[in-house]
């Protein structure tokens, strides 16, 4: 009996370890997560986060910043690239996408953004930010968007 007890435990460390290498190891396919953030829709799950310009239909509203969205795009791509595990994905059809991932176990999580002209001047972000894997992401992207928006 013990050692049956034996033999699952390792399986069960085989499996977690084959899932570990390929969460880091899986393809990152541009053509399902550079998805236009202006299309995002609120889901009912804890894994995702979403900016609008008025913040209808989403988790937080947009802050309206002083300058054209290429200049507001550009210093937004400075600040995600300047963080650690973050790195470009796609940067096609206006807007950006990122990967950026979990210190522990590098969970990939998608950050699409997209700058557009705010009403009455000026220029507002529209972010989509997901987690690949799991249901729930206990608040990693919205505290990662918000941190990002902070130090624009």
């Amino acid at each position: 009996m013990r050692r049956v007890l034996i033999w699952i435990l390792l399986a069960l460390l085989a499996a977690f370890l084959a899932f570990a290498l390929w969460v880091r190891v899986a393809p990152d396919d541009p053509a399902r997560w550079h998805q236009d953030p202006e299309t995002a829709v609120e889901r009912d799950l804890k894994n995702d986060f979403i900016v609008k310009p008025g913040g209808q239909g989403a988790d937080m509203a947009s802050p309206v910043y002083a300058e054209t969205p290429d200049s507001l795009l550009a210093r937004f791509r400075d600040v995600a690239l300047s963080e650690p595990r973050v790195t470009l994905l796609s940067d096609e059809g206006g807007f950006l996408t990122f990967v950026a991932r979990t210190r522990l176990m590098a969970y990939p999580d998608y950050v699409s953004v997209k700058a557009v002209p705010a009403e009455g001047g000026g220029a507002a972000l529209f972010i989509h930010s997901r987690s690949r894997f799991g249901l729930d992401d206990l608040g990693v992207n919205a505290a990662r968007v918000s941190a990002w928006l902070s130090r624009l």
